[in-house]
């Protein structure tokens, strides 16, 4: 769904245009690289992307939450894609400096109950560094009392978890070290797409 989410954003910031919804779906059914509902990697989506010239529309290809047969619908694709760029592992200012530009989707540590449950406030763990969980990273700040820089991230699990959907997760952790991994790994693989233009209604 990351995958998803980004490329809608692309394709808006691009365009300089509202918000599109794009098919989750035919990543779940089509994308054979991946696990459908059972997670994956951004890039094999986006490689999948790539080779099936474009992603349908929610409304063409709508979501229903398990594995199917891929529909007809895949094979009229709204928005493109040209490729995918990732992000230097370790440099937070690296990261910092892509989501300026796009959103990006990044792999952490999501298994944790307090990550699961989050409910608000800056997430500061406790999460390992074992990547098993893509969200997409759209910003970052500092608290209004300076007393912690963080990531803004949007998670898949719907609008009634954490800040309407919405993490803020803590930044500024060993920045910019070789030894800096990030909260729950957030710095270790970081990918966003970048897109070209087909016909659209």
């Amino acid at each position: 769904m990351a995958a998803a989410a980004a490329l809608e954003s692309v394709h808006a910031i691009q365009r300089n245009d509202s918000l599109v919804d794009l098919s989750a779906q035919q990543l779940v059914d089509c994308d054979t690289g991946n696990a459908g509902c059972r997670g994956g990697f951004a890039f094999k989506a986006f490689n999948y992307i790539i080779s099936n010239g474009g992603l349908a529309s929610e409304a063409a290809y709508p979501y229903r939450g398990w594995r199917d047969t891929c529909q007809a619908a895949a094979n009229s694709p709204l928005v493109a894609m040209a490729g995918f760029n990732r992000v230097a592992a370790f440099l937070e200012f690296d990261l910092m400096f892509a989501v300026k530009f796009v959103p990006v989707v990044v792999a952490v540590d999501g298994s944790d109950d307090s990550f699961k449950n989050y409910a608000g406030g800056v997430y500061r763990g406790p999460c390992g560094h074992s990547l098993n969980h893509e969200m997409l990273l759209v910003g970052y700040g500092t608290t209004d009392d300076w007393d912690y820089d963080y990531w803004i991230v949007k998670n898949s699990y719907g609008e009634g978890w954490g800040e309407n959907g919405y993490m803020r997760m803590q930044r500024n952790i060993n920045r910019d070290t070789e030894d800096s991994l990030g909260m729950c790994g957030i710095l270790l693989d970081s990918i966003y797409p970048y897109m070209e233009w087909i016909d659209y209604p």
